[in-house]
């Protein structure tokens, strides 16, 4: 938290902008490289029966990689 890593860039920015304070849009601040690790990611996308989701990041193999097995992981679980 608090470095430009957490930045949003180019075309993510201006809508991030627009809409943050839309109560579907939600911030979430990661702990380590999973979202889904010490959050309540995955209560948030089960409550709203989120069935799709895309996934973007600056470096393939943290950012996107990791999210995905944990997700996969999660997905599996239930």
């Amino acid at each position: 938290m608090g470095t430009e890593g957490q930045d949003l860039y180019d075309s993510l920015k201006q809508p991030y902008t627009i809409n943050q304070f839309n109560p579907q849009v939600y911030w979430l601040n990661k702990r380590h490289y999973s979202a889904f690790s010490g959050t309540d990611l995955d209560l948030r996308l089960r409550e709203r029966n989120i069935t799709e989701i895309h996934l973007t990041g600056l470096c393939t193999d943290i950012c996107i990689y990791i999210q995905q097995l944990m997700l996969m992981t999660l997905i599996i679980k239930y």
